[in-house]
């Protein structure tokens, strides 16, 4: 199982503490203590949580254990002489109502009757002591079934983690974008649809430059250690056999990552070619045409941007080549 702890959270009224566990995780309860760094009384002593995937939609956690039967000694002062420090849940139609501290060093666990799984995790303070602080943590235990939207596996042995990609702008080559191709967007690898036939692939070819590039920009400098391409298998209306003549043509697939895009004076017919290649694969034995890539980077990279490059053969009486991305996943 997982723990996660965030320390000495001073919030204002209305305000309240947010943790992102990463992939969607199974909680199972949750940890409370008060104000660590000071020696003032500072607790939170009621509160409500609510939960998310996409921290557009939330969900206020509700309880059925206000239907089960609950022991007199456990509540009454007069038989348990410790119950007059435990301050209790109180159940409502918006959500239960998480009895809190009542001092600033003990912690007080729940251990939750209905578990949920959820990426966001807000605590909401209703009542406090003092300032409005708290340390909190939540217990829980990785997700195991298929990864949800934006999220991706490494390999089947890996949990999920974010895919840094998933719907962010990108494009090809100025060019390439003027043309009228319907399976050519360059948005395509970035959807989150793993479907593998031409029309919902993104089409990276050099009729109009020799080195045709496209690039995804992660919206802010982000640490990237690989990136998985996910590559047309011959799926696809009839036509699209021109399109296997023009990869056997292609020679490599050259990965970047970059914080600023290297201009170049014809960027069509010369190679991008920074100094912060990521990987590269190549034609031989294959391996280019499988139908899962992935490309671990030499090092960690920091930048904004993932630049993918095809590069042709320069051999044969034809130099037509392409390169098509059914989806294109960014990991750290």
């Amino acid at each position: 199982c997982i723990f996660h702890l965030v320390f000495n959270v001073t919030l204002l009224d209305s305000q309240w503490l947010q943790i992102d566990v990463g992939p969607p995780t199974l909680i199972t309860g949750i940890i409370t203590k008060g104000r660590g760094d000071t020696q003032r009384n500072h607790w939170v002593q009621r509160f409500k949580i609510a939960y998310s995937n996409d921290t557009r939609v939330w969900y206020s956690y509700k309880d059925a254990v206000h239907l089960l039967p609950k022991s007199r000694w456990q509540w009454s002062p007069s038989l348990n002489t410790s119950s007059s420090h435990l301050i209790s849940d109180q159940y409502s139609e918006t959500g239960l109502l998480f009895g809190g501290n009542s001092d600033k060093d003990t912690p007080r666990i729940h251990f939750l009757y209905s578990p949920f799984v959820a990426r966001y995790v807000r605590f909401q303070p209703v009542e406090w002591k003092g300032k409005i602080s708290m340390r909190a943590g939540l217990l829980g235990c990785p997700y195991t079934g298929e990864c949800s939207e934006g999220f991706m596996r490494v390999n089947e042995d890996t949990p999920c983690i974010e895919n840094l990609a998933y719907k962010k702008d990108s494009w090809i080559n100025k060019k390439l974008n003027k043309r009228h191709i319907r399976e050519g967007h360059a948005e395509r690898a970035v959807d989150g649809d793993l479907d593998l036939r031409l029309q919902s692939c993104t089409i990276l070819d050099n009729l109009y430059g020799k080195y045709p590039l496209w690039t995804v920009d992660l919206g802010q400098k982000t640490t990237v250690s690989g990136v998985v391409i996910y590559t047309w298998q011959g799926d696809g209306p009839a036509r699209s056999v021109s399109f296997r003549d023009y990869m056997r043509n292609l020679d490599q697939l050259v990965v970047y990552v970059d914080d600023k895009i290297q201009k170049k004076e014809d960027e069509h017919d010369e190679s991008y070619a920074s100094g912060n290649m990521c990987n590269y694969i190549s034609s031989i034995n294959n391996a280019l045409f499988s139908k899962r890539l992935v490309l671990q980077c030499v090092g960690n990279l920091v930048g904004r941007y993932v630049l993918i490059e095809a590069w042709g053969r320069q051999i044969g009486w034809s130099r037509l080549f392409g390169a098509v991305l059914c989806e294109v996943q960014v990991f750290n």
